[in-house]
């Protein structure tokens, strides 16, 4: 076996109201996928499992509103890696009415 994917086990305490709030997507969930369902501890399992570290780490500052300005001045990302750039001018010339112009904004009729 892999020394990466063996289990490692976790004890954690939640709220009263995070465990409601898992107890009831678990019963949502048995409505929708009968005998197919998660338990509980599937359900959180699933949430833990399958994550990458960057996609983890965003998740968490979308969750406490770390501010945007700030998150981009420090990137998670690894440097070194291209990041995705936005264009600065955006052409319209492959829409064939447009004429180099944005379409009309059609709220103004």
């Amino acid at each position: 076996m892999d020394p990466r994917s063996r289990p490692v086990k976790l004890s954690i305490s939640v709220s009263a109201d995070a465990y409601r709030v898992h107890e009831s997507a678990v019963r949502r969930l048995r409505r929708f996928m009968g005998r197919q369902a998660p338990d509980l501890v599937s359900l959180v399992q699933s949430n833990l499992e399958g994550r990458d570290a960057i996609g983890l780490a965003d998740d968490y500052l979308d969750s406490v509103r770390w501010s945007f300005p700030t998150r981009r001045k420090n990137s998670l990302h690894r440097p070194g890696r291209p990041a995705l750039s936005v264009p600065r001018e955006k052409s319209y010339s492959r829409l064939p009415s447009s004429r180099g112009r944005p379409p009309a904004d059609p709220s103004r009729n």
